[in-house]
């Protein structure tokens, strides 16, 4: 369900890659089982920033510096649509920021809370939710 692959130097703590994926477990395992289990082709992965990915235009650019994730592939509801289609053998992949998440937070606790929040934020566009219905439930 989840994995790492870096891309660049970890600034911020400069917590050690092993330590971010063990509370990047953490923060999974807390999530509700209910929601665990429609988790199945979703995969979550940590890059040390978005460097990789240049923004397209400058409004981006401003919003992505403090992105904490995102998430690529297909959304759920296109998957139920055409179970076993070839596209589903690419999981859809939530990537999460070490380096933009350690620059806000220093505490583990806090840390967790965020790859939470952030996790749920996007399975919520996953389900197909946009940023204003995210913000009306609260996860924005």
């Amino acid at each position: 369900m989840w994995s790492t692959r870096g891309v660049g130097a970890v600034a911020g703590r400069d917590m050690r890659r092993d330590e971010f994926d063990r509370i990047v477990r953490v923060a999974m395992e807390g999530l509700p089982a209910e929601l665990k289990e429609r988790l199945l082709n979703l995969e979550v992965v940590v890059y040390d920033s978005r460097n990789r990915r240049a923004p397209k235009n400058k409004e981006w650019e401003e919003a992505e510096k403090e992105c904490y994730g995102l998430i690529e592939g297909r959304h759920y509801g296109e998957m139920a649509q055409d179970p076993g289609s070839e596209a589903d053998l690419m999981p859809t992949r939530i990537i999460l920021f070490q380096k933009t998440i350690e620059e806000d937070f220093d505490a583990q606790p806090e840390v967790i809370k965020c790859i939470q929040d952030t996790v749920l934020h996007e399975i919520g566009h996953w389900f197909g939710e946009d940023e204003d219905d995210l913000d009306r439930l609260g996860l924005g």
